[in-house]
Protein backbone atom coordinates (compact mmCIF):
# COMPACT_ATOMS: atom_id res chain seq x y z
CA UNK A 1 0.00 0.00 0.00
CA UNK A 2 1.10 3.35 -0.88
CA UNK A 3 2.48 5.22 2.20
CA UNK A 4 0.26 8.13 2.96
CA UNK A 5 1.20 9.89 6.41
CA UNK A 6 3.72 12.57 4.28
CA UNK A 7 2.01 15.33 5.08
CA UNK A 8 1.51 15.71 9.14
CA UNK A 9 4.55 16.67 8.26
CA UNK A 10 7.00 14.86 6.86
CA UNK A 11 6.51 17.78 4.27
CA UNK A 12 8.63 15.51 1.70
CA UNK A 13 11.96 17.54 3.18
CA UNK A 14 13.25 15.41 6.36
CA UNK A 15 11.68 13.03 8.10
CA UNK A 16 11.77 14.12 12.42
CA UNK A 17 12.66 17.82 11.78
CA UNK A 18 12.19 20.91 13.76
CA UNK A 19 11.34 24.34 12.77
CA UNK A 20 12.51 27.76 13.87
CA UNK A 21 10.80 30.86 13.30
CA UNK A 22 12.67 33.90 11.31
CA UNK A 23 10.26 36.03 10.60
CA UNK A 24 6.64 36.75 10.19
CA UNK A 25 4.35 39.50 8.36
CA UNK A 26 3.90 41.34 11.02
CA UNK A 27 5.92 41.57 14.29
CA UNK A 28 3.34 42.59 16.71
CA UNK A 29 1.20 39.96 15.42
CA UNK A 30 1.48 37.60 18.45
CA UNK A 31 0.00 34.86 18.22
CA UNK A 32 -2.57 33.07 20.93
CA UNK A 33 -3.89 29.99 21.64
CA UNK A 34 -6.60 28.87 18.97
CA UNK A 35 -7.45 25.49 20.81
CA UNK A 36 -10.16 24.76 23.61
CA UNK A 37 -9.02 22.64 26.64
CA UNK A 38 -9.40 19.48 24.50
CA UNK A 39 -9.68 19.29 21.12
CA UNK A 40 -10.06 16.23 18.96
CA UNK A 41 -10.01 16.28 15.19
CA UNK A 42 -10.63 13.46 12.65
CA UNK A 43 -9.41 13.51 9.17
CA UNK A 44 -10.13 10.91 6.33
CA UNK A 45 -7.17 10.16 3.92
CA UNK A 46 -7.47 10.54 0.18
CA UNK A 47 -4.91 9.16 -2.51
CA UNK A 48 -6.76 10.59 -5.76
CA UNK A 49 -9.87 10.20 -4.97
CA UNK A 50 -9.25 7.18 -3.00
CA UNK A 51 -10.07 7.06 0.85
CA UNK A 52 -7.07 5.11 2.30
CA UNK A 53 -7.21 6.14 5.86
CA UNK A 54 -7.56 8.50 8.53
CA UNK A 55 -5.95 10.60 11.00
CA UNK A 56 -6.93 11.69 14.58
CA UNK A 57 -4.98 14.80 16.05
CA UNK A 58 -5.64 15.70 19.83
CA UNK A 59 -4.64 18.86 21.91
CA UNK A 60 -4.77 19.23 25.35
CA UNK A 61 -3.91 22.47 27.27
CA UNK A 62 -1.34 21.45 30.07
CA UNK A 63 -0.15 23.59 33.10
CA UNK A 64 3.26 24.67 34.49
CA UNK A 65 5.82 22.40 35.83
CA UNK A 66 6.72 18.86 34.83
CA UNK A 67 5.12 17.04 31.97
CA UNK A 68 5.59 14.16 31.01
CA UNK A 69 6.16 12.45 27.39
CA UNK A 70 4.15 9.45 27.58
CA UNK A 71 5.65 7.86 24.79
CA UNK A 72 8.80 8.16 26.22
CA UNK A 73 7.94 8.81 30.09
CA UNK A 74 10.64 11.28 30.33
CA UNK A 75 9.01 14.59 32.50
CA UNK A 76 10.21 18.06 31.30
CA UNK A 77 9.14 20.93 32.56
CA UNK A 78 6.43 23.77 31.14
CA UNK A 79 7.92 27.47 32.09
CA UNK A 80 5.68 28.96 30.16
CA UNK A 81 3.62 31.53 32.84
CA UNK A 82 0.98 32.80 30.36
CA UNK A 83 -0.19 30.61 27.52
CA UNK A 84 1.63 27.44 29.71
CA UNK A 85 2.09 24.18 27.86
CA UNK A 86 0.06 22.31 25.53
CA UNK A 87 0.31 18.06 24.56
CA UNK A 88 -0.38 17.28 20.63
CA UNK A 89 -1.14 13.31 20.00
CA UNK A 90 -1.18 12.42 16.46
CA UNK A 91 -2.14 8.48 14.96
CA UNK A 92 -2.43 7.58 11.45
CA UNK A 93 -4.13 4.27 10.43
CA UNK A 94 -4.57 2.71 6.94
CA UNK A 95 -7.80 1.84 5.91
CA UNK A 96 -7.41 -1.66 7.94
CA UNK A 97 -7.28 -0.32 10.72
CA UNK A 98 -3.22 -0.55 11.26
CA UNK A 99 -1.43 2.32 12.66
CA UNK A 100 1.24 3.92 10.24
CA UNK A 101 2.36 6.52 12.30
CA UNK A 102 2.14 7.81 16.31
CA UNK A 103 3.44 10.99 17.74
CA UNK A 104 3.51 13.26 20.17
CA UNK A 105 4.36 16.58 21.05
CA UNK A 106 4.91 19.02 24.09
CA UNK A 107 4.91 23.00 23.79
CA UNK A 108 6.31 25.16 26.11
CA UNK A 109 4.62 28.07 25.11
CA UNK A 110 4.86 28.38 21.53
CA UNK A 111 7.87 26.37 21.53
CA UNK A 112 8.39 22.40 21.24
CA UNK A 113 9.65 20.74 24.77
CA UNK A 114 9.97 17.88 23.65
CA UNK A 115 8.61 15.08 20.96
CA UNK A 116 8.74 11.75 19.46
CA UNK A 117 7.61 9.41 16.86
CA UNK A 118 6.96 6.07 15.24
CA UNK A 119 6.33 5.40 11.74
CA UNK A 120 5.44 1.51 10.42
CA UNK A 121 5.71 1.31 6.34
CA UNK A 122 5.99 -1.87 5.06
CA UNK A 123 7.40 -3.88 7.92
CA UNK A 124 9.96 -1.11 8.85
CA UNK A 125 9.79 0.70 12.27
CA UNK A 126 10.97 4.32 12.42
CA UNK A 127 11.56 6.20 15.86
CA UNK A 128 12.25 9.57 16.48
CA UNK A 129 13.03 11.90 19.52
CA UNK A 130 13.88 15.21 20.73
CA UNK A 131 14.00 18.16 23.40
CA UNK A 132 15.34 21.56 23.50
CA UNK A 133 16.93 22.88 26.47
CA UNK A 134 16.29 26.61 25.50
CA UNK A 135 19.85 26.42 23.30
CA UNK A 136 20.50 23.38 21.62
CA UNK A 137 18.20 20.70 19.73
CA UNK A 138 18.83 17.21 21.15
CA UNK A 139 17.56 14.20 19.24
CA UNK A 140 17.88 10.65 18.59
CA UNK A 141 17.03 7.97 15.94
CA UNK A 142 15.91 4.90 16.30
CA UNK A 143 17.01 4.71 19.57
CA UNK A 144 21.19 5.80 18.60
CA UNK A 145 22.85 7.99 19.96
CA UNK A 146 22.00 11.30 21.39
CA UNK A 147 22.68 14.43 19.22
CA UNK A 148 22.42 17.54 19.32
CA UNK A 149 22.65 21.06 17.41
CA UNK A 150 22.41 24.61 18.00
CA UNK A 151 19.00 26.24 17.39
CA UNK A 152 17.30 29.91 17.45
CA UNK A 153 14.93 30.05 20.86
CA UNK A 154 11.02 29.74 19.01
CA UNK A 155 11.49 26.74 16.93
CA UNK A 156 8.23 24.14 16.57
CA UNK A 157 8.99 20.76 16.00
CA UNK A 158 8.20 19.61 12.36
CA UNK A 159 5.00 17.87 13.58
CA UNK A 160 3.56 21.18 15.11
CA UNK A 161 4.05 23.84 12.28
CA UNK A 162 0.27 23.45 11.28
CA UNK A 163 -0.70 23.64 15.45
CA UNK A 164 1.49 26.88 15.42
CA UNK A 165 0.52 28.50 12.55
CA UNK A 166 -3.25 28.25 14.33
CA UNK A 167 -2.07 30.66 16.54
CA UNK A 168 -1.26 33.63 14.28
CA UNK A 169 -3.93 36.17 12.36
CA UNK A 170 -4.44 34.19 9.16
CA UNK A 171 -6.94 36.59 7.60
CA UNK A 172 -4.44 38.84 7.04
CA UNK A 173 -2.62 37.58 4.31
CA UNK A 174 -0.03 35.68 6.20
CA UNK A 175 3.67 34.96 5.38
CA UNK A 176 6.44 33.32 7.53
CA UNK A 177 9.70 32.14 7.02
CA UNK A 178 10.82 29.08 8.59
CA UNK A 179 13.97 26.81 9.06
CA UNK A 180 13.80 23.10 8.66
CA UNK A 181 16.35 20.44 10.74
CA UNK A 182 16.22 17.21 8.51
CA UNK A 183 17.72 15.10 12.01
CA UNK A 184 18.53 12.30 8.93
CA UNK A 185 20.94 14.29 6.58
CA UNK A 186 21.85 16.92 9.31
CA UNK A 187 20.92 19.71 7.19
CA UNK A 188 19.03 22.97 7.38
CA UNK A 189 16.33 24.25 4.77
CA UNK A 190 14.37 26.95 4.85
CA UNK A 191 10.61 27.29 4.42
CA UNK A 192 8.13 29.73 2.83
CA UNK A 193 4.70 29.83 4.13
CA UNK A 194 2.55 32.46 2.65
CA UNK A 195 -1.57 33.01 1.69
CA UNK A 196 -2.23 31.79 -1.53
CA UNK A 197 -6.30 32.67 -1.78
CA UNK A 198 -7.56 34.52 1.02
CA UNK A 199 -10.89 33.46 0.06
CA UNK A 200 -12.02 29.44 -0.33
CA UNK A 201 -14.69 27.47 1.25
CA UNK A 202 -14.81 24.26 2.68
CA UNK A 203 -17.67 21.74 2.52
CA UNK A 204 -16.36 18.81 4.59
CA UNK A 205 -16.49 15.46 4.20
CA UNK A 206 -19.45 12.64 3.24
CA UNK A 207 -21.18 11.81 5.73
CA UNK A 208 -24.56 9.29 6.53
CA UNK A 209 -27.81 11.29 8.27
CA UNK A 210 -30.69 9.26 8.31
CA UNK A 211 -29.55 6.92 5.32
CA UNK A 212 -28.79 10.01 3.47
CA UNK A 213 -25.24 11.17 2.46
CA UNK A 214 -24.71 15.02 3.52
CA UNK A 215 -21.44 16.29 3.02
CA UNK A 216 -20.32 18.74 6.15
CA UNK A 217 -17.90 18.36 9.29
CA UNK A 218 -19.67 17.12 12.30
CA UNK A 219 -19.04 19.53 15.72
CA UNK A 220 -19.23 18.03 18.24
CA UNK A 221 -19.23 20.09 22.15
CA UNK A 222 -18.49 18.26 25.42
CA UNK A 223 -19.27 14.95 23.69
CA UNK A 224 -22.66 16.18 22.24
CA UNK A 225 -23.16 16.40 18.65
CA UNK A 226 -24.46 20.10 17.65
CA UNK A 227 -24.17 20.33 14.15
CA UNK A 228 -22.95 19.44 10.42
CA UNK A 229 -20.73 22.40 9.06
CA UNK A 230 -20.64 23.29 5.57
CA UNK A 231 -19.68 26.03 3.12
CA UNK A 232 -17.02 27.47 6.08
CA UNK A 233 -15.11 29.87 4.79
CA UNK A 234 -11.46 29.78 5.09
CA UNK A 235 -8.16 30.79 4.36
CA UNK A 236 -5.41 28.75 2.04
CA UNK A 237 -1.50 28.66 2.56
CA UNK A 238 1.29 27.64 0.62
CA UNK A 239 4.46 25.20 2.26
CA UNK A 240 7.33 24.95 0.17
CA UNK A 241 11.20 25.49 -0.16
CA UNK A 242 12.44 29.04 -0.09
CA UNK A 243 15.50 27.73 -1.98
CA UNK A 244 15.87 25.35 -4.92
CA UNK A 245 15.15 22.78 -5.61
CA UNK A 246 11.80 24.49 -4.89
CA UNK A 247 9.37 21.65 -5.60
CA UNK A 248 5.87 21.23 -5.19
CA UNK A 249 4.14 23.53 -2.43
CA UNK A 250 2.36 21.88 0.35
CA UNK A 251 -1.52 23.57 0.79
CA UNK A 252 -3.19 23.70 4.19
CA UNK A 253 -6.74 25.65 3.99
CA UNK A 254 -7.42 26.99 7.78
CA UNK A 255 -11.41 27.92 8.51
CA UNK A 256 -10.85 31.75 9.85
CA UNK A 257 -12.77 32.90 13.28
CA UNK A 258 -14.85 35.94 11.83
CA UNK A 259 -18.08 35.13 9.85
CA UNK A 260 -19.07 31.71 8.43
CA UNK A 261 -15.61 30.49 9.71
CA UNK A 262 -15.66 28.30 12.94
CA UNK A 263 -15.14 28.82 16.44
CA UNK A 264 -16.42 25.94 18.87
CA UNK A 265 -16.81 26.18 22.14
CA UNK A 266 -15.24 23.73 25.18
CA UNK A 267 -17.07 22.71 28.06
CA UNK A 268 -19.26 24.73 30.51
CA UNK A 269 -18.28 28.31 30.58
CA UNK A 270 -14.67 28.18 30.44
CA UNK A 271 -14.30 30.53 27.95
CA UNK A 272 -11.91 28.44 26.05
CA UNK A 273 -12.86 27.99 22.36
CA UNK A 274 -11.15 26.04 19.12
CA UNK A 275 -11.21 27.94 15.63
CA UNK A 276 -8.68 28.14 12.80
CA UNK A 277 -8.76 24.44 12.17
CA UNK A 278 -6.49 22.94 9.35
CA UNK A 279 -9.44 21.49 7.80
CA UNK A 280 -7.43 20.41 4.70
CA UNK A 281 -4.46 19.79 3.61
CA UNK A 282 -3.17 18.75 0.07
CA UNK A 283 0.15 17.49 -0.81
CA UNK A 284 0.59 15.95 -4.72
CA UNK A 285 -2.22 13.55 -5.24
CA UNK A 286 -2.52 13.30 -1.18
CA UNK A 287 -5.39 15.49 0.77
CA UNK A 288 -6.50 15.06 4.56
CA UNK A 289 -9.95 15.87 4.77
CA UNK A 290 -11.52 17.09 8.39
CA UNK A 291 -14.39 14.94 8.66
CA UNK A 292 -15.06 16.01 12.66
CA UNK A 293 -14.30 17.88 15.61
CA UNK A 294 -14.39 17.64 19.25
CA UNK A 295 -14.39 20.36 21.97
CA UNK A 296 -13.99 20.29 25.55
Amino acid sequence: MRKFLIVMLVLALATGAALSLVACNNDVDLPGLKWANEEVLSYEIYDGDTLVGGLVVKTERLGSGNQTLNMTGESHNVSASTVKGTRVTMAATYIDGKTSMASESILDGFTTLASAKKIVSNGTEFTSKGRYDGKRYHYSINGGEENKIKIKQGFVDNELLYTVLRSYTLENNYSGSYTVFDMQAGEKTELSIATSNDSVTYNGTTHLVAGAPVNGVTIFSNGVEQTMATAIKCVELSVQRANAPVGTPIYVTYSVEGDNGLKVWGEGSTGKYSTHFPVKIVENNITYRLASISCK
